[in-house]
């Protein structure tokens, strides 16, 4: 009578038992603390590029309509480009055309080059800053240019007389050489100097000379 007595209680106790651990399953997965299963690893990866891509094509959208919103600048003035002022030619006939134009008398600045010559390109940016000083649609001199090619290498040898490249020739209206600096641009400065003096005073000269000694400044050319 006493062992069924024991056996009916430890049956009894271990109903209890499993019904509290049951309930306290039921009550971790109500609240949310049920492991969840672990996704793959490519769907992982997936994840990860899509929430990239979404940040990125959003930070676009915001830099765009920041760059937008911001205030537009002032118009900037035109300014006259080196081939306004340094008149490239392509052929004999334009070159001429060039050194006796009707109606202007300047004397004319002629820069023989080829476009594989490394000197002639150093000579060439030189010449832009005397170029940019005294070659504008006001200024006292013309300027222009002339590449030694296949189609013009027999007209700059034997009727311009161009025996080394680069050269810097100044030219009258007549077509007449009047200086020739080889290629030195600071020699050429020089003989511009000189040519300009014939019509202006001598402080207005040595103005010039200065302005574009400096511009060339004191590496010698």
């Amino acid at each position: 009578m006493t062992t069924m007595t024991v056996s009916s209680k430890t049956t009894a106790l271990g109903s209890i038992f499993a019904l509290v651990l049951l309930l306290c399953c039921c009550s971790r997965q109500a609240y949310g603390f049920a492991v969840a299963p672990a996704l793959p690893f490519q769907q992982h990866g997936a994840l990860t590029t899509t929430t990239t891509k979404l940040w990125f094509n959003n930070e676009v959208a915001r830099r765009t309509a920041s760059a937008t919103t911001k205030p537009s600048r002032r118009p900037t003035i035109r300014k006259e480009s080196v081939g306004d002022i340094i008149h490239d030619m392509d052929s004999s006939d334009e070159l001429l055309s060039f050194l006796q134009t009707p109606g202007d008398d300047r004397p004319v600045v002629v820069f023989y080059y080829a476009g594989w010559c490394k000197n002639c390109q150093r000579v060439g940016l030189q010449l832009q800053k005397v170029a940019r000083k005294l070659g504008s649609a006001k200024g006292p001199i013309r300027f222009a240019s002339m590449e030694c090619k296949p189609s013009t290498q027999d007209f700059l040898l034997h009727q311009m007389c161009v025996t080394g490249l680069p050269a810097l020739r100044v030219y009258d209206h007549g077509g007449d050489v009047v200086a020739d600096a080889g290629s030195s641009v600071r020699d050429l400065a020089d003989d511009l100097a000189g040519i300009l003096r014939d019509g202006s005073s001598d402080r207005e000269t040595s103005a010039v000379h200065e302005q574009l000694q400096l511009s060339l400044g004191v590496a010698a050319l």
